[in-house]
């Protein structure tokens, strides 16, 4: 598409027309939905005809979607010819956007021109709802199978509908919810052909792919051929085979091991062990050596040193010693010496004094060289790792594939996605490092670029781009920030929980029962309790991260996979690096009416305690037969005109390697004789087809006016319009129900 930004020199990816239809069309909102009952080709519960040929469908449906949209939008009756072109052969017509932006802009204009705050925000909210309406019918089309013809129809709306919301979000007010959008098998699948990690692909938003299928990976670490989805087996690390390297495959110089008495003694001390290189001697090969431990607890000044941040695949641990090649140990005290020297920019375009050090020996951490690799000492510097990421003058991102760039050669935004698809953005570990330093730098092939100017140059770039075409620069910037910019992770702030465990969906770890180790230290704690958990598995330690507090962000309950399976815990989320964003926005863990100011949830020992959710409390019915997996009215029992449906099935998990939009779903049997109640993510009746989110619980008892309640599942609930009648045929068998107004409290196990 042509309006969408791509690397300098690279054409524009191009989607064929499949629409037939020559004459003019112009749609507006009153007429954009009855356009496509009145042809019998789409109905908003059925899907598309199934006696229609697969052709018809997607003649039919991108000039209805797509054509049609884009005259609604910009506000005028348009020709299929004025949004087409022939290819350089001259064989196929193609979509063109290249006048989709001054178009939009039109449009953009006179929504701006209604006025105050709150009718542009309705205004945009409305878009959003059409946008939705759009998406739905294209979930349809992709479950049809025919995947193969109908993906230009999918891809061309999947553009328009985040060219459009990229104007939506582009200033505010902004509306809180998403529209939905398919993900595009197709450009999966090219980028997967073309050789990315299927975990890099599934870690990036939708917009995101349009950018990638533009770029090569880089192959200095292997081949993802073996790699699925959820798991990089490049990328893990295998401590029973791990080897650490040289610099180059044919070196055969010495180890340099730092002395254990040295290291412990300095962790024993309370302080951070760091090291300090030396310049070696005139007649040796190398430039620096080994210095020597320092504890920076017991120097006078503030010692100015860089944290080293890399990735174990890269070959740069060491699970036996601490000991790394002299020749890695001399590059490390040269880059060392280099980002030391690297102003730190400030607002406003200052930089901060480059410290004062001294040349001939320079101070580093690195894991390998400074955390212990058993015992106590090990377990103490683990706890540091904030500190030392805090107190360091700066952070240095070395990753084996951004070293070979020359970034001088590339665009500020192929900067930004390289690093978004490194290897080091990827890992948890890492997330930490770039979130809790002060300073971020990234080592390229003949030089250092800091996140501050990095980032600059990419708004100035998204701005540049106006709120047109510049939605896939917004996510790539939107995302980078989560790594690059330092987080407000605060003790107390429960805000906190949800960034983090957002940030976490697009990394990877080797080892499951690090992640609540890594999870306390982002969110501020000290990890000594989750790394003094016994046993030291997954479940435990998570557990300890749980109890390190006892306020939550109310929303918890909502986050999508697995839970913890202990007493008291149930509620917990466990789904920690799974990459659940690969799901749709309906999936996530955020809650647009929650503020700082809204009630906090109350850990205690029998759940979480929470409050200012409304819910429904199933009447419980002898002569209702258990239900599995099909749609079940529930009615008000007071106000018949007040129903819903709800869909017997939970999202487990994510979908699997080969790219099947489906997620991966478990049919549930409820049996309505039982007491069950629904907790609502937000109001269900606020209007017509209303879909929200509901936790299904059993009732256990009713206690003090609390609600003491048991999770069975997440599932989705949608309001039924008094005049809909599609769902009449199951009324007969329908579950009634009471509202519960969000002044009750709840206690969730």
């Amino acid at each position: 598409m042509d309006h969408l930004p791509r690397p300098p020199g690279r054409k524009p990816f191009l989607i064929p027309c499949l629409s037939t239809r020559e004459c003019a069309i112009h749609l507006t909102v009153q007429s954009f939905v009855p356009f496509g009952l009145s042809n019998s080709f789409y109905h908003p519960t059925v899907g598309w005809a199934t006696d229609r040929s697969s052709e018809e469908v997607a003649d039919f449906a991108q000039t209805w979607l797509y054509f049609g949209s884009l005259s609604l939008f910009t506000n005028r009756r348009i020709s299929v010819a004025e949004y087409t072109r022939w290819d350089e052969e001259g064989q196929r017509c193609i979509l063109d956007s290249s006048v989709l932006p001054s178009h939009l802009m039109e449009w953009y204009e006179q929504l701006l021109a209604l006025g105050d705050d709150a009718a542009i925000l309705a205004a945009k909210e409305q878009v959003v709802l059409f946008l939705d309406f759009v998406g739905r019918a294209l979930v349809w089309l992709d479950t049809t199978g025919n995947y193969s013809i109908y993906w230009p129809v999918i891809l061309a709306c999947n553009v328009m509908i985040n060219s459009v919301y990229g104007i939506v979000k582009y200033k505010p007010p902004a509306p809180t919810l998403d529209p939905r959008v398919p993900l595009s098998r197709y450009l999966q699948q090219r980028s997967i052909d073309a050789g990315w990690c299927p975990q890099t692909i599934c870690s990036l938003v939708e917009t995101d792919l349009w950018y990638l299928i533009y770029l090569d990976p880089l192959e200095t670490r292997g081949s993802h051929v073996q790699c699925s989805d959820d798991r990089c087996l490049v990328l893990n690390v295998d401590e029973s085979n791990y080897v650490t390297r040289h610099i180059s495959p044919d070196c055969t110089c010495q180890d340099i091991s730092v002395p254990q008495e040295e290291l412990v003694s300095a962790i024993r001390a309370g302080g951070v062990a760091l090291i300090q290189a030396q310049r070696a001697p005139e007649d040796s090969v190398r430039s620096f050596e080994f210095g020597g431990v320092i504890g920076a607890s017991n120097t006078q000044t503030q010692l100015p040193y860089i944290a080293i941040s890399h990735v174990w695949s890269d070959g740069l641990g060491n699970v036996k010693a601490n000991a790394i090649p002299a020749c890695q140990f001399d590059r490390l005290a040269a880059v060392t010496l280099d980002a030391l020297q690297c102003p730190a920019p400030l607002p406003n375009n200052q930089f901060s004094p480059i410290p004062s050090i001294d040349a001939t020996r320079p101070v580093f951490w690195i894991d390998t060289l400074c955390v212990p690799v058993s015992g106590q000492g090990r377990k103490t510097a683990i706890a540091q790792m904030a500190r030392v990421y805090n107190s360091a003058y700066a952070a240095l991102v070395l990753d084996a594939e951004l070293w070979c760039l020359d970034q001088g050669n590339m665009s500020a935004h192929e900067i930004l996605f390289r690093i978004r698809t490194s290897a080091w953005y990827q890992r948890l570990w890492t997330l930490q490092e770039g979130a809790l330093s002060r300073h971020l730098i990234f080592k390229f092939r003949a030089s250092l670029l800091d996140r501050t100017s990095l980032l600059l140059n990419l708004v100035d770039h998204f701005h540049s781009r106006g709120p047109v075409g510049c939605k896939v620069t917004h996510n790539l910037l939107s995302s980078l920030t989560q790594a690059l910019i330092s987080q407000s992770m605060r003790v107390g702030d429960t805000g906190s929980f949800t960034r983090v465990w957002g940030a976490t969906q697009t990394r990877s770890v080797s080892k499951q029962e690090d992640i609540p180790i890594c999870l306390a230290t982002l969110l501020g704690f000290d990890p000594a309790p989750v790394l003094a958990a016994i046993p030291p598995s997954y479940e435990r330690r998570l557990m300890a991260f749980y109890s390190l507090t006892s306020e939550y962000h109310p929303c918890v309950i909502f986050a999508p996979g697995p839970k913890l399976n202990a007493p008291g815990f149930r509620w917990a989320p466990a789904s920690f690096c799974s990459h659940w964003p690969k799901l749709s926005h309906r999936h996530t863990m955020g809650l647009p009416g929650f503020t700082t100011s809204s009630p906090k949830a109350q850990r205690t020992s029998g759940g979480l305690q929470i409050q200012g959710f409304s819910g429904l409390r199933l009447i419980p019915d002898d002569q209702l037969t258990p239900r599995q997996g099909d749609h079940v009215c529930l009615k008000n029992a007071k106000a018949e005109d007040r129903k819903c449906l709800v869909q017997l099935k939970e999202v487990k998990a994510h979908a699997k390697p080969g790219f099947n939009p489906s997620p991966v779903e478990e049919v549930l049997r409820v049996d309505f004789s039982l007491p069950w109640a629904f907790i609502l993510e937000a109001e269900l009746f606020a209007g017509q087809d209303t879909w929200v989110k509901g936790l299904l619980c059993k009732v256990k008892e009713e206690r003090d006016g609390v609600l003491f309640v048991e999770r069975e599942a997440i599932v989705g609930l949608q309001a039924i319009h008094r005049d809909f009648v599609a769902w009449d045929g199951i009324d007969g068998e329908a579950v009634h129900f009471e509202e519960v107004e969000p002044e009750r409290v709840w206690l969730v196990d």
